[in-house]
């Protein structure tokens, strides 16, 4: 066997060694610090259209919508303000955003007695006039 040869087969033989680096103790387990609050979803015009849920910081914009949309029937635009309605730079944009993120917020680790925000909301209402559904 040649030199060349006989290197390729001594790499090939050798066991590559990988070291695994753990920041934190394997069996140590992390506890997420997400919590839970209590939101005040506001109507901006109808106060009868105010209602309130108890949520997880986890949990997406797009899941406040999809309820508010269940509760208020059927709608084509829902949009949630974080202050002042009648600010444009208050409007929610991302709807993958978390409520932790946006309200910047870990909430209570107890259900029973969770902080309570205060978000506002509008929709535009279903147009029913539309070409397809008159034909």
């Amino acid at each position: 066997m040649s030199p060349k040869a006989a290197a390729k087969c001594a790499k090939k033989s050798r066991p590559k060694v990988t070291e695994e680096v753990n920041l934190y103790d394997v069996g140590e387990e992390q506890k997420s610090p997400e919590g839970w609050i209590k939101l005040e979803l506001k109507h901006t015009l109808w106060k009868h259209g105010n209602f309130d849920i108890v949520i997880r910081t986890d949990t997406t914009i797009d899941w406040i919508n999809r309820q508010i949309v269940s509760s208020c029937g059927r709608c084509d635009r829902v949009m949630l303000y974080t202050g002042d309605p009648t600010q444009s730079y208050n409007l929610v944009k991302n709807p993958r955003q978390t409520i932790g993120n946006l309200l910047q917020t870990f909430g209570c680790e107890n259900k029973e007695t969770p902080e309570t925000y205060s978000l506002f909301y509008d929709f535009e209402p279903y147009h029913p006039d539309e070409p397809v559904l008159l034909a």
